[in-house]
């Protein structure tokens, strides 16, 4: 239900770009990790899942709230919520 296609991933992120600041350093997390991390976040709703817990990822929890809270206002900039995000209002309406 939350799965997001390539296309939609990069669509989201030349939307988003403008409103992330970029790596000011070799080892600062890239846009495209900022974003993918934090959208794991918000379908999982756990720093757990992406954090150094996860041996896949490693993305330290510091670096991981940064990312999600610069993400996570690019996405409630208001040319891209009105545009973009929808929320479900009733459980019956799943599958639209």
């Amino acid at each position: 239900m939350f799965r997001l296609t390539k296309d939609l991933v990069y669509e989201l992120l030349e939307i988003l770009t403008p409103f992330i600041q970029p790596p000011r350093r070799a080892s600062a997390l890239s846009i495209i990790t900022k974003v993918l991390a934090t959208l794991r976040f918000h379908a999982s709703g756990s720093h757990q899942e992406i954090t150094g817990s996860n041996h896949f990822v490693g993305i330290s929890q510091a670096s991981m709230s940064r990312a999600i809270k610069e993400v996570t206002e690019a996405l409630n900039q208001p040319q891209i919520l009105a545009n973009k995000v929808c929320f479900l209002r009733d459980h019956r309406n799943k599958k639209l």
